[in-house]
């Protein structure tokens, strides 16, 4: 009898407290346990997060909790959400002769996922709901006929496909500080390429979550944004990730142990690590102890430090990491490629130290491109930055992106459905303040 006095009093604070929230704008929910009763009992909770497009760029701010950030993700962008699903499962059937059944058993073998970004599907899955007035059924050839309800374990598949398959990589960035750029600050740039149909479920996401740093970043739309692709916190660090084609055949990248994708750590690193005279050691540990499946190269750098006196490795570090182990690649290693620079560093999309995997000549092309700009050009400002991006663009550059994590600022160009590479338009200007103003305290 005291059970059923303790069930009946739960639900009734639960009826309370959203039945005078059953809109965005409704008084919030501060109590977490509630708010979660209350999303997974249907009521429409006060939603954390806003969606618009400001000077042509898609802005997804999200605050709160996982699970809040999540349920506004799925709640604001559910359309987006089961178009891109939709797509990826004809892609991974037409393309690969994948189905839902064989991905699902590969990371049910392979992949471990962070409890944060457990709780932040769940909350997205919840969001879906709320916003379709239900959760979908899917019956398509991925499924193999059968109907299957909208899940957490779909997003999560709908999450892991690409990194337990070895997609071909595109994408090139550099970071550049010190005697590079003239004033010493530190300037990122990279272009970001990839298929123009997919541009629609790219988003800026501005973070401000109760735990972690406040971040900026390039994601995808996939129910997780575990894809960082570009971005910087709040303390001046940046990253930037490249593609890579680490395995070329089989398609499955051939692992032994069960590891989180490396796009998890990527964004770990940018929501836990700080710029500082530890930065570069900081990202290296995470990678030594957490372990990591798949493929990829990513570029961090890190604002200038006036009172510390860094030194260039300890200002930057590019990560060459592939489903079986990973190596930092420092400013000093440049020399390996004729690059004698030593404010500055280049990634595209082959390995320089791992050196297991036959190179491609594209991806050695654009390389050489930026390290002629550098070579040759003071990288004072985003105009300089263009012109590097431009010795590497490729028609389907859909955006590039330019960073100074000194004053915290970006620039973002976008390329247009006729092809012409973003490194080639003029970019718009967002400030930190910009960004995080709208979202409350």
């Amino acid at each position: 009898m005291k059970l059923l006095r303790v069930i009946l009093l739960v639900v009734t604070c639960v009826v309370s407290l959203v039945s005078s929230s059953c809109n965005s704008d409704a008084t919030d929910i501060p109590d977490e346990i509630t708010y979660i009763a209350a999303a997974k009992s249907g009521y429409h909770v006060p939603i954390h997060g806003s969606l618009e497009t400001v000077k042509g760029v898609p802005i997804l701010r999200l605050w709160g909790s996982h699970f809040r950030m999540g349920y506004a993700l799925g709640y604001l962008c559910a359309d987006r959400i089961m178009n891109l699903l939709e797509y990826w499962q004809k892609n991974l059937f037409e393309n690969y002769s994948l189905t839902y059944g064989q991905l699902k058993n590969r990371m049910d073998r392979y992949v471990l996922w962070a409890d944060d970004d457990k709780i932040e599907v769940e909350g997205c899955l919840y969001g879906i709901q709320a916003a379709l007035g239900g959760l979908p059924i899917i019956t398509n050839d991925f499924t193999e006929g059968e109907p299957k309800q909208l899940s957490v374990e779909m997003l999560l598949v709908n999450n892991c496909g690409p990194q337990l398959l070895q997609v071909e990589g595109g994408c090139s960035g550099f970071a550049a500080w010190g005697e590079a750029t003239g004033d010493g600050q530190t300037r990122i740039g990279a272009n970001h390429d990839f298929f123009p149909e997919w541009a629609d479920y790219w988003v800026w996401v501005v973070r401000k979550p109760n735990h972690g740093l406040k971040t900026v970043s390039l994601q995808f739309i996939d129910g997780l944004l575990s894809t960082v692709a570009k971005g910087m916190n709040e303390t001046g660090l940046a990253l930037t990730l490249q593609g890579s084609y680490a395995v070329a055949n089989p398609s499955w990248i051939t692992i032994n142990e069960q590891g989180y994708t490396s796009i998890e750590v990527v964004r770990y690193i940018l929501e836990h690590v700080s710029a500082g005279p530890n930065m570069v050691c900081d990202i290296i540990e995470r990678y030594q102890n957490v372990p990591s499946i798949n493929s990829g190269i990513t570029i961090y750098a890190q604002k200038k430090l006036p009172d510390a006196n860094l030194q260039p490795d300890q200002m930057a570090v590019v990560i060459e990491k592939d489903a079986w182990g990973f190596n930092a690649r420092l400013p000093s290693h440049n020399p390996l490629s004729n690059f004698y620079l030593k404010d500055a560093i280049i990634a595209t999309n082959h390995y320089l130290i791992r050196t297991a995997y036959e190179t491609f000549q594209g991806s050695i092309d654009r390389y050489n491109g930026i390290l002629n700009v550098l070579s040759e050009t003071v990288i004072s400002g985003v105009e300089q930055m263009q012109l590097v991006l431009q010795a590497a663009s490729q028609e389907w550059t859909i955006d590039s992106v330019y960073m100074e994590p000194d004053t915290l600022t970006i620039y973002i160009s976008y390329g247009t459905t006729e092809g012409e590479p973003a490194c080639f338009l003029t970019p718009v200007k967002f400030t930190w303040d910009e960004l995080f103003d709208p979202i409350p305290d």
